[in-house]
């Protein structure tokens, strides 16, 4: 079975068998509060058995609706953080393609340049997110924060580099199912190539490089691209 499957037809299975377990229980319950009642296992072996075996059943049952939770929880909260980081990126498309205009000046351009790295700042920002102390895309690394940023004698950044893995975070939400509730960094934002693409136009637009800024307009698309797939992802 696919490690992904989808959240809501395994959150009606889980309930269905839940409802079933607990009428079980109950009816072997109504048995033995009429007469058939059980002290020890010996007073009757199979019906001992049966009421352990339910209580099992209904333990683990419990458990996956605990898992189906927090899935939920999780793929909602990494997929609000990276449908901002689309928003920005959409910005960012509209600043590169303002800034490479030759009607824009050199002041304008600097200014442009300022705040794509405001963005750059956000965005990092974001890929070191965290929920209950845990940060969400340093893949199973969850203490770690993910990306660490080198700058420069201004504070500017000028390099990323990402400390967590590509390990998957997945839940066990019924029988023989599971599902994916991280998105690695790596995969989000390194692959994206997001933050080597924001620092060249940053840098580009600043040094009057428009020939060299107008070139990653094809990358922050693919980047805009590739982070939607994600966000799509989780909200399958």
């Amino acid at each position: 079975m696919p490690d992904r499957v989808n959240l809501q037809t395994v959150i009606n299975s889980t309930i269905l068998d839940i409802q079933l377990s607990t009428f079980r229980m109950q009816r072997l319950q109504e048995q033995i509060a009429s007469g058939k009642k059980i002290n020890r296992p010996s007073d009757d072996p199979s019906g001992a058995r049966k009421v352990l075996s339910l209580r099992s059943e209904g333990l683990r049952l419990e458990q996956y609706s605990k898992n189906i939770q927090t899935s939920i929880r999780s793929i909602e909260f990494s997929t609000s953080t990276l449908h901002d980081t689309t928003t920005f990126i959409q910005r960012v498309q509209e600043l590169t393609i303002q800034g490479v205009n030759g009607a824009t000046d050199q002041a304008g351009r600097d200014a442009i340049a300022s705040e794509i790295n405001g963005i750059l700042e956000a965005i990092l920002q974001i890929a070191n997110s965290s929920r209950m102390g845990l940060y969400i895309f340093a893949g199973t690394e969850t203490t770690t924060m993910p990306f660490e940023a080198t700058r420069n004698a201004e504070g500017d950044i000028t390099a990323i580099t990402y400390k967590g893995n590509r390990e998957k975070i997945k839940y066990p939400v019924g029988p023989g199912s599971s599902t994916q509730v991280n998105q690695p960094g790596a995969e989000v934002f390194i692959d994206s190539k997001i933050f080597t693409t924001l620092m060249a136009i940053r840098d580009n637009l600043a040094g009057g490089a428009l020939e060299f800024a107008r070139a990653e307009l094809d990358n922050i698309k693919n980047a805009h691209t590739d982070i939607l797939q994600f966000v799509s992802k989780g909200g399958a």
